[in-house]
């Protein structure tokens, strides 16, 4: 039986297809991309050879017509993708959804291929709700291999996308000096002009990916990011990460486990020399569990334990981000006091 891995062209996004219709082009985030790469490498690593491995739309997968295949569901997901067509096995590895009415929906569906290997926190605490096991994989980004080289002068990458992902304003403002000068600003994202992605773009986006991690792997002294799939990938490789984003979001209940998430209150208590955690178990069970799903079984018991010591433990704070957020706790308690007194007539 092939094996499938997800691609991206975005054909269910009204929003694309109206920016292309009034600018003329929509940018499309590479990480996606980078997701596909990860796969890819991963399965090839374990033995899949490259002439099994299918390339599968998420946007379109309800419509595949394809040979079978065990898919990959390593990507967030909504409606439009389900239900699966029946040549398609899905193998849920870093599956993320936050539609409660998905799961609902396909309850039976999901029960049948329980237990779910959920990307982060949250979409697992809507399957357990839902009476369904789940248990945390995070991404599989975090499975790329860790990098056997450093470079000698390497260069500090701040690394923005748009919405949510763009680079929160004043941060690079408080980076030290030897961090500033060594900075370079990136954008993750591509202008495109097919929608959804023709072959053509979809062939750029993946060579851009590549690029992209080359390029990280290469030069890369320190990352800082607001995107998941450039912290990820990241500290796959040993490249230290600051992760530093407007707000602090579901999709971050897992790599939150592994690094802290700064959010504006917390700039002035960002460690700007941080170490990069040891995460090779947690690697290698990914494989162990990739490897076992496409053979048609689940994690074993010692691998849900594996990732469970990453995955099932409190978010990640330093002792300075610990104590930036008790006085801004404590700040909030007194500026809410004179409202409260009111409230309680004292």
């Amino acid at each position: 039986m092939k094996t499938g891995i997800l691609e991206f062209r975005y054909g269910h996004s009204k929003n694309f297809a109206e920016r292309l219709r009034r600018k003329g082009s929509y940018s499309i985030n590479l990480g996606d991309w980078i997701q596909s790469l990860a796969v890819q490498m991963l399965v090839e690593s374990i033995g899949v050879p490259p002439e099994k491995i299918v390339g599968v739309d998420r946007d379109s997968l309800a419509t595949y017509s394809g040979p079978p295949l065990r898919l990959i569901m390593n990507a967030c997901f909504l409606e439009h993708s389900f239900p699966l067509p029946p040549q398609v096995e899905p193998v849920f590895i870093g599956f993320q959804t936050s539609s409660r009415g998905l799961i609902e929906k396909h309850l039976e569906f999901f029960k049948r291929y329980q237990p779910i290997g959920c990307r982060d926190t949250s979409t697992r605490d809507l399957f357990r709700e839902a009476g369904v096991d789940a248990y945390v994989t995070g991404c599989l980004t975090m499975s790329l291999p860790l990098r056997t080289e450093h470079p000698t002068d390497g260069k500090s990458f701040f690394i923005g996308g748009d919405g949510p992902g763009k680079m929160p304003d004043g941060l690079k403002k408080g980076a030290p000096p030897a961090v500033a000068r060594a900075s370079v600003d990136l954008y993750q994202r591509e202008q495109v002009r097919s929608f959804p992605l023709n072959d053509t773009d979809a062939a750029t986006a993946k060579r851009l990916a590549s690029e992209l991690l080359d390029l990280y792997r290469k030069e890369a002294a320190l990352v800082v990011t607001p995107l998941l799939h450039a912290a990820g990938p990241s500290l796959a490789m040993g490249i230290p990460v600051i992760l530093a984003r407007k707000d602090e979001r579901d999709r971050f209940t897992a790599i939150n486990r592994l690094l802290p998430v700064y959010t504006p209150g917390d700039f002035d208590a960002i460690n700007w020399n941080p170490a990069c955690p040891e995460i090779e178990d947690l690697k290698q069970t990914l494989a162990a569990v990739v490897a076992r799903g496409l053979e048609g079984g689940g994690p074993t018991a010692n691998e849900r334990r594996v990732l469970a010591e990453f995955y099932e433990r409190q978010p990640c704070l330093t002792p300075e981000l610990a104590a930036s957020r008790a006085r801004r706790e404590t700040q909030s308690f007194w500026r809410k006091l004179p409202l409260l007194r009111t409230l309680f007539g004292h």
